[in-house]
């Protein structure tokens, strides 16, 4: 009797039954030894659950989740709202969340968070069939809604340190918190089809297609605060030059000192305090973080201006960073 109000079959039984069995087997590879929980989310991801589970060679725990971001109507609003919320302690395990049909993402992201935040291990999306609104999803970039939660960020912090900017102003410091994002838009990079099989994404048609370029949430922070961030490396001896980040007006500025407390040092896994060597800064990162450091320096020195010998003390911001994405960058 179902058959009779089918129209047309997008993904066949065998198609789908194929994709569950690679799944399942993928789950069995990676998760040797793991606690694992599949939550799926009510009521559309329990057919393609249970198809799943059955292929897993695994001692699981299951648990299910019911939440809405539609209400009455069928475009998201937004606002995630949960119905239903897991009956089991997850704490400690790894989790793979099951759903059915990803469409604007809200309701997904907001659940991977969710349940990360509960003291569990990073959690794993299955989903049969994406909507193509995030065919492609690692990072943020200024064409992704994501950025006006980086400038809420923004907002909030200039609220607590009492500040105040007009909307160009702030503009203007969102902009230049951005880093230029077509660089990485070269080569290939593998993904997964709406079908669920494996294909290749050619990264160059998206150049010049990110928006403005990638935004740094800590570089909002720090442009809120009236500090210049400079990019550190990590896990090789780094040579700093100054002078691109103190203006052309600049050339006769000597450094003096630079000061780093011993927690930053830690946090940035420095062993050796900084030295200066021909008006540079020889450091070396080890650990991903990010400090304020003070350097002091000699301006006019020379140059007949009548401020020879005035010292000057700044604030900068290091961001020493690992890349862990694929493509050496951003992608």
């Amino acid at each position: 009797m179902a058959r009779d109000v089918v129209g047309k079959i997008l993904i066949t039984q065998e198609q789908i039954d194929r994709r569950a069995k690679e799944i399942g087997e993928q789950i069995t590879r990676d998760f040797q030894g793991e606690e694992i929980v599949l939550v799926g989310i009510l009521r559309g991801a329990v057919l393609w659950m249970g198809d799943i589970m059955k292929n897993v060679d695994l001692d699981m725990m299951i648990d299910f989740m019911a939440v809405s971001s539609y209400g009455a109507s069928t475009k998201s609003s937004g606002v995630v709202k949960i119905i239903k919320d897991l009956d089991s302690n997850i704490e400690g395990k790894h989790v793979i969340i099951v759903e059915d049909i990803v469409d604007s993402g809200t309701t997904l992201n907001y659940l991977k968070h969710y349940l990360e935040n509960r003291n569990t291990g990073p959690s794993e999306v299955l989903s049969t069939v994406n909507g193509g609104k995030y065919g492609y999803m690692q990072g943020t970039s200024m064409a992704c809604p994501h950025v006006s939660g980086v400038a809420a960020l923004g907002l909030s912090y200039a609220l607590q340190l009492g500040k105040t900017f007009t909307q160009n102003e702030f503009t203007t410091l969102l902009l230049t918190s951005v880093n230029d994002i077509n660089q990485y838009c070269t080569g290939t990079k593998q993904y997964f089809t709406d079908k669920g099989s494996l294909a290749t994404l050619d990264l160059s048609q998206y150049k010049k297609g990110m928006g403005t370029g990638y935004i740094d949430a800590y570089q909002v922070l720090m442009n809120v605060r009236g500090i210049t961030c400079i990019p550190i490396p990590v896990g090789s001896q780094y040579t700093l030059n100054l002078q691109p980040y103190l203006g052309g007006g600049n050339l006769d500025l000597k450094i003096t000192e630079i000061s780093i407390s011993a927690e930053d040092m830690d946090r940035l896994g420095i062993s050796a305090n900084p030295t200066i060597f021909a008006n540079q800064i020889i450091l070396k990162c080890t650990k991903p973080g990010s400090a304020v450091v003070r350097i002091k320096l000699l301006a006019g020195n020379g140059n007949n201006s009548g401020m020879n010998g005035m010292p000057i003390t700044k604030e900068f911001a290091f961001i020493a960073r690992e890349v862990h994405s694929q493509n050496g960058g951003w992608l």
